[in-house]
């Protein structure tokens, strides 16, 4: 095997067990738009044609996601830069405009005098792994809410408006001292101010005769 084989040979002797991997196999120019230099046929899967995307120089680029194509072109400039590994999660708009979630996990490839000659790495679709995070997510924070609400109403005391009694789970209502008492607290009791002064008071100074001594019955 001549160590100068083409890329059109290359991709005779491999391109069947490319196509069996479960991701898209690419290699592209090292520096940006990034064109590709290679994509093995499953970029299809993504709803791009095969053909077109190999003939248009940024392929890549147009279909970063909007909000996640400056990030996505800084980090792989600061792979390049610092000669490491791009691995990263990113969306991309698919052939039909949808957006999808994609793994790209790439290198490097140097020349004997330490230039970059190429990326090569492979994309992997994760979008349904996404969304079921995302899915996820949004259930926890659901019953995070409900269990907030549940905890809210279970500190709810219903109170009645007349009598002051209190009605238990089991639709029983309670004078209040007993109430709390089967609930296990220690009941004292004692007389507020505004309670000394309209009641307390008053039913003291109807009990004390003018002269200052007691009524006698």
């Amino acid at each position: 095997m001549t160590q100068n084989r083409t890329l059109a040979e290359v991709e005779a002797l491999y391109g069947g067990l490319i196509a069996t991997l479960p991701a898209i196999v690419y290699v592209a120019e090292p520096l940006p738009p990034y064109a590709t230099i290679y994509v093995s046929p499953s970029i299809a899967s993504l709803g791009f044609d095969h053909q077109a995307w190999v003939q248009d120089p940024e392929g890549w680029v147009k279909c970063l996601h909007p909000e996640d194509r400056e990030w996505v072109l800084a980090e792989s400039e600061a792979a390049l830069a610092a000669n490491r590994a791009f691995d990263f999660e990113y969306r991309i708009l698919d052939g039909e405009g949808q957006l999808r979630w994609i793994h790209d996990r790439s290198m490097w490839v140097f020349d004997a005098q330490g230039e970059p000659l190429c990326w090569q790495g492979v994309l992997l679709d994760i979008t349904r792994r996404r969304r079921a995070e995302e899915e996820r997510e949004t259930l926890i924070a659901e019953l995070r809410a409900a269990l907030g609400e549940i905890s809210t109403l279970s500190r709810l005391l219903p109170v009645c408006s007349y009598c002051k009694r209190v009605r238990d789970d089991r639709d029983y209502w309670h004078e209040l001292d007993a109430y709390l008492a089967h609930a296990g607290a220690r009941i004292t009791h004692g007389i507020c101010p505004d309670c000394y002064r309209d009641v307390a008071l008053r039913e003291l100074e109807e009990h004390v005769s003018p002269g200052g001594e007691e009524e006698k019955e």
